[in-house]
């Protein structure tokens, strides 16, 4: 009996780890960061899929209204071209 409870035990903790490795880790993890750019600070946070209707939301926080920015993208797994977006700013992002 309590042979069989160590390795349920054993078995659920390597499964937890290893599902929060695959998220830490996997292609569909967001990208985070910062970067200085012309002195200023700017720190984003990039989802890197998106399954739902419609576009979807890109925002990069950055105060200087001279900083722009282009959104390079192509589906995951496909043989498809980089897309190439122009980035907007909307209120102050």
């Amino acid at each position: 009996m309590k042979k069989s409870v160590l390795l349920w035990l054993i078995a659920f903790v390597l499964t937890v780890l290893t599902a929060v490795y695959q998220r830490m880790t996997g292609p569909t993890y967001p990208i985070s960061g910062e970067t200085i750019i012309n002195g200023d600070l700017v720190e984003y946070k990039l989802d890197r899929t998106h399954g739902g209707d419609g576009d979807h939301l890109i925002e990069i926080n950055a105060d200087n209204e001279n900083i722009c920015a282009e959104l390079l993208w192509k589906r995951y797994k496909t043989n498809d071209a980089w897309t190439s977006i122009e980035m907007k700013r909307q209120n102050g992002n």
